[in-house]
């Protein structure tokens, strides 16, 4: 027999958008509820029909209203899972507070406590539209109050402020980061409080008869913690403390004025302030049972227990507890934590910034800032040492390391090997180098290094060292020469060999900060361009989705002006999903500056490559197939950008060579991620309909029209058979049709000429039938390093290239 049905009835749910690409839609499904899971079917309240999802109540974080104009229905509420959202709408505000309730009570039965702290707003356009962040798993951004779903008439609750306590009438965690101090409430009234307006609703916990005080003293009450349980401490701090507050005391600041009648008992703070100490009593208010005033045990700073408390019969567990007390002279607030900024990022600038608008902060290159906020990916809110914030440029600044390197034009802490070798290479000067973080667990850093001193064939060679500590704790790359720092190292090697192939002079011509970038000229919460701001110039090329044209963007910045071709996609549903395409950001994706859609035909403005695309490259370069180690890299960069779109769980659909494009320093940038949902064209067209690239397709693809980051790392393994072949077709002898029938029986690529097994071998993986075996980006990406050496190695032995080159 199945679970007892605690509430049933029909809601209108809107799809849940768990992927970045979907479609927002609304259906009416019928809603159950049971103690431990909450189910949506098909169907109608007389006859249900398939079950389309449930969800655990014990993964539900938050459950409560919702007023956004994007939604459908004015009676929607929201329910958090799991990192993920289900916006419900019931017909009438009661049916939607009596499912709120019913969920919420659910929750507390099963002993899960929920969130206090909610988005207002909903997650659109790749971000949250009330606070604007863009990370999705951003915590609330408001405190939630659960007493504006109805507002019944009714005395106040003796010593209870509305979202004061540990846990307030909806089962809410109490967040002591955004607690706020309260005045206190009026006397209680002579009777009990009822909720005789709403019946219908079950009393809220802390809804009990007061008894009558003991004591003498004639005070409000305090709230009082509701819990019998042992509560866990309080490990965050309560507000971040700037520069002047000492130790682990904070000022108590004034309460607001209470209600007429009642006295504000709180002390001016600028004459009269005390402190409270870690351990000790804290005072009884009236209305309390205690046989003596409650012993209240420090576990740390800021941290507090109560040795014993007897309040209501129902047991309710509880997270975070803070201690009841008066906001009297003699009677002062307990402790506040240090601030714990553990969690913070410190970043150093490396340009000289001037305020450009209001709300930026200049920069001072190699002064440490505390970045706030992220949310903007060009421009980051960050604090200064002054302990004022405001905006700078993000490429203005380097993520600090602890060893004051970030300044140094020659450290390039994420550089790959391959990456390094080719820079150095081009830069071609005696005792260029570079420091850059190494792959061995047992090495610091790596330093590679560009020498003259026996060159072959004319070229000159790399030699790559190691950093390493000795038992001194001291720095060296030759044993014999090890110092206190990294810095004293380096700059002892620029005036002695000291065991290397050469002293080191400089960093490679790449990396000199010889001018400071400029900075975003777009707007990040803008992206409908006006095509009064652009101006068109030659044709870079051409291909499905239209001409792709040089421009510029307000006469300053070089741009790629992509000119859809009119009926060549599905315009309506592409620009819903171009704002999300404009937040995604990596050094290896192509960026999306922008599109104007209120003329057509639609463009799109991106990011200009002055490489072209990287198919055409391979093609016109043939000296690369001797150079399997630069396709390698190649290849690392594209997995390193299809990597971060794993991450965040999007999809790209069309990878390939020609969808990839090539910049300064052979740097390597997906593009036209996503797009492909929208092209009409036959070689993105199956029999049945559905749009995709045949020759690059997974099985499920080719099958089930099932795409997954699983089906982008078949089409990743084709890809690199591309760069390998010098940009050949697959399949090129086979029409659609028969790439299916081959597919499905088994049949694969053959090796290119020049490829190493290895490498082939790692292709072969990623086109595994079953998609589950088929390695990971991220896994991908890691291989990459030791497949580099291990190709750098064997193409040595077998005399493809000489050593150093």
């Amino acid at each position: 027999m199945g679970e007892k049905e605690l509430k049933v009835g029909m809601m209108t749910k809107r799809a849940q958008q768990k992927k970045s690409i979907g479609p927002t839609n609304y259906k009416d499904r019928v809603f159950v509820l049971t103690p431990t899971k909450l189910s949506y079917y098909e169907g109608n309240l007389q006859q249900r029909g398939k079950v389309k999802g449930s969800l655990n109540i014990n993964h539900i974080t938050f459950v409560g209203n919702i007023n956004d104009s994007n939604l459908q229905g004015s009676n929607t509420f929201q329910i958090a899972y799991n990192d993920c959202y289900l916006y419900c709408c019931p017909k009438t505000s009661r049916e939607r507070d009596e499912w709120i309730l019913a969920i919420t009570q659910a929750c507390i039965n099963q002993g899960n406590l929920l969130q206090q702290k909610h988005h207002t707003k909903i997650f659109s356009s790749g971000k949250w539209q009330c606070c604007l962040k863009s990370d999705k798993n951003a915590p609330g951004c408001e405190i939630y109050n659960p007493n504006q779903l109805h507002q019944p008439t009714q005395p106040p609750i003796p010593g209870l402020s509305p979202i004061s306590p540990a846990i307030n009438n909806f089962g809410l965690r109490r967040n002591t980061l955004d607690a706020m101090p309260h005045s206190n409430p009026p006397y209680p009234p002579s009777k009990p409080w009822s909720v005789s307006s709403h019946d219908d609703y079950p009393p809220p916990v802390a809804a009990r008869p007061i008894p009558k005080s003991n004591h003498s003293w004639n005070k409000p009450l305090p709230a009082e913690p509701l819990s019998h349980t042992l509560p866990q401490p309080v490990q965050k701090p309560f507000c971040l403390i700037p520069p002047g507050k000492q130790g682990g005391h904070s000022q108590w600041p004034r309460t607001s004025p209470v209600s007429s009648g009642s006295q504000d008992h709180t002390p001016n703070v600028s004459t009269s302030m005390k402190t409270y100490p870690s351990q000790g009593k804290y005072p009884p208010g009236e209305g309390d049972t205690f046989d003596n005033e409650p012993e209240v045990r420090s576990y740390g700073a800021g941290a507090m227990y109560p040795k014993s408390h007897a309040l209501s019969s129902q047991i309710v567990p509880v997270k975070n507890f803070e201690p009841s007390y008066h906001q009297q002279d003699n009677f002062p607030p307990p402790p506040q934590p240090a601030p714990d900024t553990s969690d913070l990022k410190i970043v150093t600038a490396i340009y000289d910034f001037e305020p450009q608008e209001q709300g930026d902060i200049p920069l001072r290159v190699g002064e440490s800032y505390t970045v706030l906020d992220t949310g903007r990916p060009h421009w980051w809110k960050v604090r200064n040492s002054n302990w004022e914030e405001g905006y700078v440029p993000a490429n203005y600044c380097k993520e600090q390391t602890g060893d004051g390197l970030e300044t140094q034009d020659w450290f390039q802490k994420d550089l790959s090997r391959q990456r390094a070798e080719y820079l150095l290479k081009q830069d071609g000067k005696e005792g260029s180098f570079i420091i850059r973080n190494s792959s061995q667990p047992s090495v610091i850093y790596t330093l590679s290094v560009v020498s003259k001193c026996g060159m072959i064939n004319g070229q000159p060679i790399l030699k790559h060292y190691h950093i390493r500590k000795n038992s001194q704790d001291q720095f060296f790359l030759s044993e014999k020469h090890a110092h206190a720092t990294i810095m004293a190292l380096i700059n002892y090697h620029k005036y002695n060999a000291g065991g290397l192939v050469t002293r080191l002079r400089q960093a490679p011509q790449a990396f000199l900060r010889t001018e400071r970038p400029s900075t975003h000229l777009f707007s990040d919460s803008k992206w409908e361009i006006d095509v009064s701001e652009l101006s068109f110039d030659r044709e870079l090329g051409s291909g499905q989705f239209g001409v792709v044209r040089l421009g510029k963007y307000r006469g300053k910045k070089d741009v790629a002006l992509k000119i859809m071709k009119e009926g060549t996609m599905e315009e309506d549903h592409f620009i819903e999903e171009a704002e999300f395409m404009t937040k995604l950001h990596h050094p290896n994706l192509v960026e999306l500056y922008g599109v104007v859609t209120k003329q057509r035909p639609i463009c799109i403005v991106t990011e200009y490559m002055e490489g072209g695309c990287l198919l055409e490259y391979i093609r016109k370069n043939h000296y690369l197939q001797t150079h399997p180690d630069t396709l390698l890299d190649m290849c690392y960069q594209v997995c390193g950008a299809m990597k971060y779109l794993e991450s965040i769980n999007t999809i790209h659909r069309d990878l390939a060579a020609r969808n990839c494009l090539v910049g300064k320093n052979l740097t390597i940038k997906v593009a036209d991620f996503g797009l492909s949902r929208y092209v009409l064209d036959d070689e993105y067209t199956s029999s049945l309909g559905s749009k995709f690239p045949i020759k690059w397709a997974a099985p499920e693809v080719l099958n089930y029209t099932k795409f997954s980051s699983k089906s982008d790392v078949w089409a990743f393994g084709v890809l690199m058979w591309e760069l390998f072949t010098g940009g050949k077709t697959p399949y090129r002898a086979f029409s659609n049709t028969e790439v299916v029938e081959r597919v499905a029986q088994g049949h694969r690529l053959e090796r290119p000429q020049n490829c190493p097994h290895a490498v082939y071998s790692l292709m072969l993986n990623t086109w595994d039938m079953e998609p589950e075996k088929r390695p990971s980006f991220e896994s991908l990406h890691t291989t990459f390093n030791d497949l580099i050496d291990t190709v750098n190695a064997s193409c040595l032995a077998e005399g493809m290239y000489d050593a150093g080159n």
